[in-house]
């Protein structure tokens, strides 16, 4: 597919596409099917040009802005799903391309909303290409999500079972994928005022796991344990403080899977430590909220209790 980029006065950039033909990209080197779009186009016309930064979903108080980066990719499409993340409603293009960057502004999108992304381009596994649009693909700086993983042979770009990873699979893989949502960003991260500040060199950090401190301290009642709140409670608070350590550095809090060969042993990766496959490198772990759609257990952790005395790292 050939690709040429207009660039006006205005410091837009748009794409125009050449050698598509219903239902087929046809690309150089290469030729992929993909099955047209089932959403109605209808409203597509009331997205705007929005900016390219930040990366991510960015809500504004009036509309949202969706911001992501792929050099190689020819047509991203935006898909808002119902409040449940289960129904595709609309699928729009993003209609602009600065940089390297696919970018698009809606109005009336509110924090809450669940969303994912189609992203159309070559299928040429032996350069190192392997796009396919009807896989969902997770927004890698959103905030929030909403679902779980399911493993299905769907959820890969190849037909798994034959066994051959140059193949390609036309399978919609959003029913076994989580959404990502908009998030409000407005909260006061600096909490109450003259809180300790500690110097480098006097700086003693303690490395902790929520999840397994908590579920072991006798002092956390059974409802917190496992949790973000559970690690801001006097008890656990008052012991690190008498430990001497002035920071805490928390292994990784970041929202992941479970493999699936533990699935299968009725196993889950919570039973381990440490949680080094992760979903999102910006969302924490709902799974240590008392909320499951909401991090503000680990937001009022920070600033109502852990930052009175010490630093947190995450």
């Amino acid at each position: 597919m050939r690709i040429s980029i207009d660039r006006s006065i205005r410091r837009r950039s748009s794409v125009r596409f050449h050698g598509f033909s219903a239902g087929r990209v046809i690309m150089a080197g290469s030729e992929s099917t993909c099955r047209p779009a089932k959403m109605s186009e209808g409203k597509n016309s009331r997205i705007r040009e929005g900016s390219p930064q930040p990366r991510g979903s960015t809500w504004d108080g009036k509309g949202t802005n969706f911001s992501v980066f792929s050099a190689n990719a020819t047509k991203v499409e935006l898909c808002i799903f119902d409040g449940n993340g289960e129904r595709e409603l609309e699928r729009i293009a993003l209609p602009e391309y600065t940089n390297q960057i696919w970018h698009g502004y809606l109005p009336d999108v509110q924090p809450g909303t669940p969303y994912g992304y189609r992203v159309h381009g070559p299928y040429e596994p032996d350069a190192g290409h392997r796009f396919n649009p009807n896989k969902l693909l997770l927004d890698p700086y959103a905030y929030a999500n909403i679902g779980e993983l399911k493993w299905d042979p769907s959820l890969f770009g190849y037909h798994m079972e034959s066994g051959d990873d140059l193949t390609f699979d036309e399978r919609d893989s959003a029913p076994f994928m989580p959404k990502c949502t908009v998030v409000d960003p407005n909260f006061d991260w600096t909490g109450e005022r003259g809180r300790k500040h500690f110097q480098f060199d006097n700086t003693i950090l303690y490395e902790m796991h929520v999840r397994g401190f908590t579920k072991m301290h006798p002092a956390v009642s059974e409802d917190l344990r496992g949790t973000y709140a559970g690690l801001a409670t006097k008890e656990v608070i008052d012991y690190i403080k008498r430990l001497g350590v002035t920071s805490v550095e928390l292994l990784p809090i970041h929202t992941f899977i479970n493999d699936s060969h533990l699935l299968e042993r009725g196993l889950c990766v919570s039973a381990r430590c440490a949680i080094y496959w992760q979903l999102f490198c910006c969302r924490k772990a709902r799974r240590c909220c008392l909320q499951a759609t909401s991090s503000a257990g680990l937001r009022e952790a920070i600033t109502t209790h852990i930052a009175k005395t010490m630093k947190l790292v995450g």
